[in-house]
């Protein structure tokens, strides 16, 4: 039993089962523009990924995977290769 399951005005909620296109920091320390302002990701700590409305954020890497099952694997890059831009841009 949860502690969810015995308090008053609490609910619970699933994530629906969608999917999202993620990628690595293209830099060492990216900036990413989000909707909430700018935050930075990290290689190796984070991906970035995209919302439902084509927003840009970084996630870190453990949350990620425990959100998440991969069901297309990162696309490997040549070194002088970066990430092809998506059409959808932030808003």
């Amino acid at each position: 039993m949860s502690i969810l399951d015995i308090l008053p005005g609490w609910g619970k909620a699933q994530k629906k089962p969608i999917i999202v296109d993620f990628r690595e920091p293209i830099h060492t320390t990216e900036l990413i523009t989000t909707l909430e302002g700018e935050l930075r990701a990290h290689q190796g700590e984070h991906y970035v990924i995209v919302g439902v409305e084509g927003e840009l954020y970084p996630i870190d890497i453990e949350i990620f995977k425990k959100t998440y099952d991969v069901v297309v694997p990162l696309q490997p890059l040549e070194s002088t290769q970066t990430p092809t831009p998506l059409k959808k841009v932030n808003k």
